[in-house]
């Protein structure tokens, strides 16, 4: 998971996946959160932990995409989409 501090309107995936692609499959960001912010700690350390207990749900979170690799691509995780990678019926 990775989490991007951009302007989601402005945001260009297909970008990102072109350079994802050129990294090994260990090294990908599998699913990519959009945020507006991070929350800091006083000592400006990112605070994680709100983070990890969204997780990558999209009835939680909004702005979850997922890569694709067969088609090289980002797409937006549905709930749908959720409750069948949560199943096992789709593999990563």
């Amino acid at each position: 998971m990775a989490a991007l501090v951009v302007e989601a309107a402005s945001f260009r995936f297909e970008a990102l996946a072109q350079t994802v692609a050129s990294l090994p499959r260990y090294a990908r960001p599998l699913f990519v959160r959009l945020l507006p912010a991070l929350e800091l700690t006083a000592t400006f350390k990112i605070r994680k932990g709100k983070l990890v207990e969204q997780g990558f749900d999209p009835a939680v979170v909004s702005d979850v995409w997922l890569y694709e690799e067969a088609a090289g691509a980002y797409r937006p995780l549905d709930v749908e989409l959720h409750r069948r990678l949560v199943s096992g019926q789709v593999k990563l």
